[in-house]
């Protein structure tokens, strides 16, 4: 009941902010209290520049819930840690060529709606990314077509690496009963082709598609 996003460009325990703050200087540790979640519409922006000497971080403390709302991580030397985040459209993506050195790890994503393409945690034209340790599942629907949850083939895929991108890596992640592939790379087979993509030690089954 005291949050507020007047006059109040950070927060404190005693009075914090309704919104996460965008773009933080380097050296930032956002942490996220509270949920769940539900901003209404599509794409929320979470950015911040950090660097290797002091990254930020956006961390959820305790299970924090963001429902039906996509998130878009953008910046440099940023960790995106310990989400849930859940509904139709669920999602966590980097995109942009001028992201680096992201990370986007411990996060629940699942239950994005069906549909007949997308991926539930997705790398655009981002390089130096590690997806680590992520439990991605129940996105779209393994069982189509012709399950009465949507009636044709529902691309969703867990982890996709798009055009453009970049020493992805891919580790550790926990990817299951998703509707297209557990990890899809340059799904469009178009130029410019992603390069140097780690994947190891991921559990992936049960897919609408491949592993």
């Amino acid at each position: 009941p005291n949050s507020t996003d007047t006059s109040n460009t950070y927060g404190t325990p005693v009075k914090p902010r309704k919104t996460f703050p965008t773009n933080v200087p380097a050296g930032s540790v956002v942490e996220v209290h509270g949920g769940p979640y539900s901003p209404g519409s599509s794409w929320f922006n979470v950015q911040g520049n950090g660097t290797a000497e002091k990254p930020v971080f956006y961390r959820a403390v305790g299970n924090v819930k963001i429902f039906d709302r996509s998130i878009r991580v953008m910046g440099s030397y940023l960790i995106f840690d310990g989400f849930e985040v859940y509904g139709d459209k669920a999602a966590i993506g980097v995109y942009g060529a001028g992201n680096h050195h992201i990370g986007i790890r411990n996060n629940y994503t699942h239950d994005k709606q069906p549909t007949t393409g997308g991926s539930s945690i997705a790398v655009g034209s981002g390089k130096d990314v590690v997806v680590y340790k992520n439990h991605v599942y129940n996105n779209g629907s393994p069982d189509c077509p012709g399950h009465p949850r949507c009636g044709l083939e529902n691309d969703v895929h867990g982890v996709h690496s798009g055009l453009g991108s970049a020493r992805v890596w891919i580790v550790d992640n926990h990817i299951h009963e998703n509707g297209g592939d557990s990890v899809q790379i340059n799904g469009g087979i178009n130029e410019p082709y992603p390069e140097y993509i780690y994947i190891g030690r991921n559990v992936m089954y049960h897919e609408g598609e491949n592993a």
